[in-house]
């Protein structure tokens, strides 16, 4: 898929590609590390002109440096969430700094990029300095999206390692069908999208990737089935995952028609993290409203500026 706003490549991993996305009226030292989610292509936030979220940050005077996880394929089933990251959101983040000549860098994750750039800010030797989070899945008891998974494994562990072990990837189809059942207005793909719009975005979101078995069976046993990263009982790598940690100023944004992470599973992030400079910014829309709004909402803005170093 062809992306609208310029960019290139400045550090790739395995299947990793991190896309730096350079202001031509760039007026920040500090540029924006961006982490999307692992079960659609990334390039819905530069879907199309008048449609990027990339661009607007771009005008507003932001370098945006964006990690694209890749296709995942079968020889990818054992990637985890420690894999993800320690590995690809720590050094991602890495080379942000170096590239950008920045060590003040603002991160900010979209859905479950923001649960996984959550907890990397919670578990890394050297967090990001702000933390943005984009409807991210925090309290899953409140997530629709988790009922499938749960009543499909009736909610025991030893079913949902059988299944994994068995298909090692996720297929695409399946999590376009989970995906699609959130979306009603999309849910049928033979229907004829009401305009031009519409139609990018249902072509975008029946374009999911495959999911490493590894990682999702991580997701819905300790998320899931335990909802551990509000119990603080979620660990990586084997030791424990304290997001009260956390002292970075926090921006939550959600959206008040979201179907996918709607607003409750979001807002339990302010009470288990351990930052005293928290906002919270909601806007009128779905889940994918903001990135293809074309515009970006005011308070929004207003944080981002006031926590960036300017240019002299």
């Amino acid at each position: 898929m062809n992306t609208v706003t310029p960019r290139h490549a400045v550090w790739t991993l395995n299947k990793n590609v991190l896309w730096y996305y350079p202001s031509s009226s760039r007026k920040y030292c500090t540029p924006l590390f961006l982490v999307y989610s692992l079960v659609n292509r990334p390039y819905i936030l530069d879907l199309a002109p008048g449609m990027s979220m990339i661009g607007c940050l771009n005008r507003e005077g932001f370098d945006v440096y964006l990690l694209d996880f890749g296709i995942s394929g079968y020889e990818d089933k054992d990637v985890s969430l420690e894999d993800y990251i320690l590995t690809y959101i720590e050094r991602g983040l890495r080379r942000t700094r170096i590239h950008s000549g920045s060590e003040d860098v603002i991160s900010a994750g979209y859905c479950l990029g923001g649960t996984m750039a959550l907890i990397h800010a919670a578990v890394s030797p050297n967090p990001p300095e702000k933390l943005v989070l984009f409807a991210p899945p925090v309290d899953f008891s409140s997530l629709p999206g988790a009922e499938p998974w749960t009543d499909a494994f009736n909610g025991n562990p030893a079913r949902l390692k059988v299944a994994v072990k068995a298909m090692g990837m996720i297929p695409a189809p399946v999590v376009n069908r989970t995906l699609s059942s959130l979306f009603p207005a999309s849910s049928d793909r033979k229907a004829k999208p009401a305009n031009e719009k519409h139609a990018l975005i249902q072509q975008w979101l029946y374009d999911s990737v495959p999911f490493s078995g590894k990682a999702l069976s991580q997701v819905i046993e300790d998320m899931v089935f335990h909802n551990r990263l509000v119990n603080h009982t979620f660990t990586l790598a084997g030791q424990p995952v304290d997001t009260r940690k956390i002292r970075s100023p926090l921006l939550l944004v959600t959206g008040t028609k979201d179907t996918i992470v709607p607003k409750e599973s979001s807002l339990p992030v302010m009470a288990i993290t351990g930052s005293r400079d928290q906002e919270t910014v909601t806007f009128h829309g779905g889940h994918i409203t903001l990135a293809v709004a074309g515009t970006l909402p005011n308070e929004l803005t207003i944080w981002l500026k006031n926590q960036a170093i300017r240019l002299t």
